[in-house]
């Protein structure tokens, strides 16, 4: 089964015909029939239910049909999601920081963060502070959120800015 057939068969069971399902694509109705032929030889089972005039779907078709909606809805999404990648609109930036900032302070900077790019996601990871200064190097994060008496602190290789204060308490 390919995403051509799964197309072609969308098509013919929206239009209920290989007349108007040819029309609607562009394609010949007998490169359609075929396709459709193939397409339940491969499945094993009856898609349509053929009349002179008009073609119903089997069950198995109607199943097929639910599926092959969220299949090439699924498709369609991911194809808008890379081309917005390509022209630099989406993106995803992975977080690091300790399980107590991701609990406190993450969840507040990833909805006001929502609302001004809502095609960036985030990708937050609970690391101890050593391990994000390695995903940092290894380039597995693109920030992490750290204290700044951490291992981090010691290193210059990044830029780092201070985004809170947090007293200590006893």
């Amino acid at each position: 089964m390919t995403l051509h057939q799964l197309r072609i068969f969308w098509a013919v069971a929206h239009a209920n015909s290989f007349t108007k399902a040819s029309k609607l694509l562009g394609l010949a109705q007998p490169s359609l029939s075929q396709q459709i032929s193939k397409l339940e030889k491969d499945v094993g089972a009856q898609l349509f239910n053929r009349d002179r005039n008009q073609m119903n779907l089997t069950d198995a078709g109607g199943f097929l049909l639910r599926k092959a909606e969220l299949i090439l809805s699924s498709v369609e999404e991911a194809t808008v999601g890379l081309k917005e990648f390509s022209e630099g609109s989406r993106g995803v930036i992975a977080v690091g920081a300790l399980s107590s900032i991701a609990r406190n302070l993450v969840p507040n900077a990833v909805h006001r963060l929502a609302k001004i790019f809502p095609d960036v996601e985030l990708d937050i990871h609970e690391t101890p502070p050593a391990e994000a200064l390695d995903l940092l190097y290894g380039r597995r994060l693109n920030i992490a959120m750290l204290a700044t008496d951490s291992i981090a602190s010691s290193s210059s290789s990044f830029h780092q800015t201070p985004i809170a204060t947090d007293p200590y308490v006893l």
